[in-house]
C-alpha cells in the first residue's frame, strides 16, 4: 500500500471526528514509512487533538528530519507554548526565524510565542515585521495590538489597526480591534456611530453589531457620584421557572438588608410572577421586570444590562450583588448585614466572592440547612459599584472600562486574576488559589451555592435549560456534570459552624416561615413543590421524542450521572 492511501485514509477518519482510529492507521503508516514528511505532519495534526506530549514529539520528529521544512518549527514551538514549556518554544522558533526570516507562518508563531511568554517588546517587533510585509494576515493583528497596549503604544496601536483596515476594510477581526480601541479610549459617540453604519454594511454581522450597541446604550452613562459614606447594596437576579425557591431567595437578601431586590422573569411556565407579586404587597423594594425581549436577543447578559441599567439609575445604593435564585451571599459571622461588611472594604469598583457548594441536602430544606458537605469552588460571583464604567455585565464577574485606577477586590486582597482586554480589563470567573478566600480565615464572604439542592430536586431541574441555551436545541440543562461530584476543596466542619453559628440559622429559618405566611404565599409553594418527584421525573424523560432523547443522549448520559435516573437513561437513550 502506498503511503498515499494511508495518509487518505487517516484524514478521513479524523475528518469524521474518529481521532482514535486515525491514530492507529497513521502510526502503521508510519512503521511502513519512517520519515515521510506528508505521514509525520498527518501524525501530528491528529495526535494534537488527543496528547499534547506525543504531538510535540512527532513535531520534533519533523525538525530533526526535515530541518528546511519551516512548519516543523512552527508546530514545535506551538506545542511547547501550548505545555507552558515558553523558553523552549522561543529557543525552537528562533532557529525557524534564522532559516526562514521571511517565512509568515514562521513570523506568526514568534509573534504568538514571544506574546505568550510575555516578551511583548520582542512580540512587537515580529508582529510589526509581519504586517509589514504580510499586511493581509489578519489573525496577527489581535496579538500585536495586545503586545503594543501592555508596551503602553496607544499610538502605534491605532495606526497598526487603521493601516489594516485599509487594506481590509470589512474584515470583522479588524472592526471589532477599531471598536474596542474606541471603547478603550472612551469615544462612546464615535463608538455608536460607527457601529449604525456598519450595521447596513455588514449585514451578516448583524447580530453581533447590535449587541454592542444594546451595551453601550445601557452601560455607557454611569449615575452621578453617590456618597462615599453610601454601604448600601442591592441584588440583581434573572429568574425563570422558580416558583419553588423564589421566596426564600428573596427573604435571604431581605434579611441581610439588601436595599432593593431586582428580578428579571423570563420564559415562565409556573407561578413565579404570582408569588413575587404577592410577596411586592409587603416590600415594596422588590421589584421585578420582565425581560423576555431581551433574554431572546441578548440572552443572559443582556438581561443583566437592563436590569443594571434600571437598578443604578433608580436605587439609592451604591453597589449591587449579581447571583441567581440558588445562590446565597454569606458573611462571616452569619448574619453579618451587608451595608457593615461594605463599610469595612470600601473602595472598590468590584468585590468578587467565592461559590461554596453544597452537597447532600435533604429535599426542600431551607437555605443554610445543615448538608453533607460544603466545597470550595472555583467560581466567583461580584458586587459591583453603580459608579464604575462597565463594558460587559456576566454573571460571575464583569469586564471593566479601561482606567488607572481600578480597585477589584477577593477576601482580604486584590483580585489578581484579571486580564488585560483590548477595551479594558477583564476580571476572570474563575480563581486558581484556593487559599485567596479559604473559610479558615474569618471575617470575609462567600456565596453558598445551592447546586444541586437534592438528588429529585437536581434531577427535575435538568429539564429547565440553561438561560443562554435554546429549547429548541437542547432539552436539558447543558452546564450539569452529575449529581454530587465532590470537590476536592472540602471546607472544615469547624469553619462552616463558625461562619453559620446554629442559634443564628434557627432564627433565620424561622424568620423565613413567617415570611412566607405573613406573604400569604405558603400554599403556592407547597403547590410548586409537589410538581418535583420521582414520578415526574422519570414521566418527563419517558415523554421525550425519539429524535430528541438520541440528539441529546450525551448530554443527558452526564447530567442524570450519580441520580438514580441514570441507568434508565443509559438503556434508553
Amino acid at each position: 500500500m502506498e503511503w498515499q492511501v494511508i495518509d487518505s485514509k487517516a484524514q478521513c477518519f479524523l475528518a469524521d471526528d474518529q481521532p482514535h482510529k486515525a491514530r492507529k492507521v497513521i502510526e502503521e503508516g508510519l512503521r511502513h514509512f519512517p520519515g515521510q514528511l506528508e505521514l509525520l505532519v498527518t501524525a501530528h495534526n491528529i495526535v494534537r487533538c488527543i496528547d499534547i506530549g506525543q504531538s510535540l514529539e512527532y513535531a520534533q520528529q519533523i525538525v530533526s528530519e526535515h530541518p528546511d521544512y519551516f512548519d516543523g518549527y512552527a508546530r514545535a514551538a506551538q506545542d511547547l507554548t501550548s505545555l507552558g514549556r515558553h523558553g523552549d518554544a522561543i529557543h525552537i522558533i528562533d532557529v525557524g526565524l534564522e532559516k526562514h526570516p521571511e517565512n509568515e507562518w514562521i513570523l506568526f508563531t514568534g509573534l504568538s510565542c514571544y506574546n505568550s511568554a510575555g516578551r511583548h517588546a520582542e512580540a512587537a517587533n515580529l508582529g510589526l515585521k509581519l504586517a509589514s510585509s504580510y499586511p493581509s494576515f489578519k489573525h496577527l493583528y489581535p496579538i500585536l495590538v495586545n503586545s503594543l497596549y501592555i508596551l503602553m503604544r496607544e499610538d502605534l496601536a491605532e495606526t497598526v489597526i487603521k493601516t489594516g483596515l485599509e487594506s481590509m476594510p470589512n474584515e470583522i477581526i479588524l472592526i471589532r480591534l477599531k471598536l474596542d480601541h474606541l471603547l478603550r479610549c472612551r469615544e462612546f459617540e464615535e463608538y455608536k456611530c460607527i457601529l449604525y453604519a456598519l450595521v447596513s454594511q455588514l449585514p451578516e454581522h448583524t447580530a453581533e453589531l447590535l449587541e454592542r450597541l444594546h451595551r453601550i446604550e445601557s452601560l455607557k452613562y454611569p449615575p452621578v457620584l453617590l456618597q462615599p459614606t453610601n454601604f448600601e447594596c442591592d441584588i440583581i437576579c434573572i429568574a425563570s421557572d422558580e416558583a419553588p425557591y423564589i421566596a426564600e431567595f428573596i427573604h435571604h437578601y431581605l434579611y441581610l438588608e439588601f436595599r432593593n431586590v431586582f428580578i428579571g422573569i423570563n420564559n415562565l411556565h409556573d407561578k413565579t410572577e404570582e408569588i413575587i407579586r404577592k410577596i411586592q404587597l409587603k416590600y415594596k423594594n422588590v421589584h421585578v421586570f420582565n425581560v423576555d425581549t431581551i433574554q431572546n436577543l441578548y440572552r443572559q447578559n443582556g438581561s443583566y444590562r437592563v436590569l443594571f441599567d434600571h437598578a443604578r439609575h433608580h436605587s439609592k445604593a451604591k453597589y449591587c450583588l449579581f447571583a441567581d435564585v440558588d445562590e446565597f451571599w454569606v458573611a462571616d459571622p452569619f448574619p453579618m448585614k451587608i451595608h457593615r461588611f461594605i463599610a469595612d472594604r470600601v473602595p472598590f469598583d468590584v468585590h468578587c466572592f467565592q461559590w461554596l457548594c453544597c452537597f447532600g441536602e435533604s429535599k426542600f430544606s431551607p437555605p443554610l440547612s445543615d448538608c453533607a458537605s460544603v466545597c470550595w469552588d472555583a467560581h466567583v460571583k461580584s458586587i459591583c459599584s453603580y459608579e464604575s464604567h462597565y463594558l460587559e455585565l456576566r454573571p460571575h464577574s464583569p469586564l471593566l472600562a479601561n482606567s488607572e485606577e481600578i480597585s477589584v477586590k477577593l477576601g482580604f486582597s486584590t483580585n489578581k486574576n484579571i486580564d488585560k482586554h483590548p477595551a479594558g480589563l477583564d476580571v476572570q470567573q474563575v480563581t486558581v488559589d484556593h487559599m485567596i478566600s479559604t473559610t479558615d480565615y474569618a471575617g470575609q464572604a462567600w456565596i453558598f451555592h445551592r447546586i444541586y439542592r437534592s438528588e429529585i430536586e437536581y434531577s427535575s431541574k435538568l429539564f429547565k435549560v440553561h438561560a443562554n441555551d435554546n429549547r429548541g436545541h437542547v432539552a436539558f440543562k447543558s452546564n450539569r456534570r452529575g449529581f454530587l461530584s465532590f470537590s476536592e476543596h472540602s471546607e472544615s466542619n469547624e469553619s462552616i459552624i463558625r461562619i453559620l453559628p446554629k442559634n443564628a440559622v434557627a432564627t433565620y429559618h424561622h424568620s423565613l416561615r413567617q415570611f412566607l405566611m405573613n406573604c400569604n404565599i405558603l400554599d403556592d409553594i407547597i403547590f410548586a413543590r409537589s410538581l418535583i418527584s420521582e414520578e415526574l421525573v422519570l414521566q418527563k424523560l419517558q415523554s421525550l421524542p425519539f429524535d430528541v432523547a438520541k440528539r441529546d443522549a450525551a448530554i443527558a448520559k452526564k447530567a442524570f450521572e450519580g441520580t438514580r435516573f441514570h441507568e434508565w437513561v443509559l438503556n434508553n437513550y
